[in-house]
């Protein structure tokens, strides 16, 4: 019996659209319970939730904020592909990318980017150049997935975070 979801997706995007810049510096401020930034200049990384901003939006700021302070000049972002729509084929997508184009409506980084692009304006605008890649169908071989060894070329040199669901297809 599948069960029916107790919120709609405009609801994720709700919640950051009612945000005031105050409240948005807060998550930020609260973010600062985590200094990532050393230990991603150390080749480490971070996992981190995307649900709704209220409860996580912390953990996710910590993970941008120390993406900026890292000094790394490349980020990864990996995304969950929750396969809501449409079930495309298995493979890495993203943009820029010549596989399936059903990550244009995923939602598992957009808070991510959200408070990405929230840093960027209070720093300048200046900061480290940001790949949203989506890996759909792993099962267990991800050595095998279309566009991997792309991803692991792309991963070289750059710092990688991602956002995790325990349940679903990611």
């Amino acid at each position: 019996m599948q069960r029916k979801m107790s919120f709609s997706l405009e609801q994720y995007s709700k919640e950051r659209q009612q945000l005031t810049p105050v409240q948005i510096d807060a998550l930020f401020e609260r973010g600062e319970a985590w200094h990532l930034a050393p230990s991603f200049q150390k080749g480490g990384s971070a996992i981190f939730p995307h649900t709704f901003i209220s409860p996580c939006g912390p953990q996710i700021a910590a993970v941008v904020k120390g993406c900026f302070e890292s000094g790394a000049e490349r980020v990864i972002a990996l995304g969950v592909f929750h396969a809501l729509e449409a079930t495309p084929s298995p493979g890495v997508m993203g943009p820029g990318l010549r596989a399936s184009e059903a990550w244009r409506r995923e939602f598992s980084l957009e808070t991510f980017c959200f408070l990405w692009d929230q840093w960027l304006l209070r720093n300048g605008g200046k900061g480290p150049h940001l790949l949203l890649r989506y890996p759909f169908g792993i099962w267990g071989v991800p050595e095998e997935l279309p566009g991997m060894r792309e991803l692991s070329q792309e991963a070289k040199g750059a710092l990688v975070v991602a956002t995790s669901d325990l349940c679903h297809h990611g």
